[in-house]
């Protein structure tokens, strides 16, 4: 039953986020991360669903953003993916 919610949510995360092209030539790192966030600022009650989709949790996207902020050239990526 834990695997339902996944797959339920990777169609709809497929769909959704056949590689952004705004975010082509970034890190893969920055890239996945920065999908995440916009998804889960669209959709804030679909937080878990949204992180299980991309294959994360809070704590894999919170080590994920603890990479990205302790890497200077990853952080730039990220604010220019965010638009921050």
């Amino acid at each position: 039953a834990a695997a339902d919610p996944a797959d339920a949510a990777d169609p709809a995360v497929d769909a959704d986020a056949a590689p952004d092209e705004a975010l082509e030539g970034y890190d893969p790192r920055v890239a996945k991360a920065a999908h995440v966030a916009s998804k889960i600022s669209e959709e804030p009650d679909n937080a878990d669903a949204l992180l299980a989709a991309a294959d994360l949790d809070r704590d894999k996207l919170d080590d994920l953003m603890y990479e990205i902020a302790n890497n200077p050239d990853l952080t730039a990526q990220y604010r220019m993916a965010r638009g921050i």
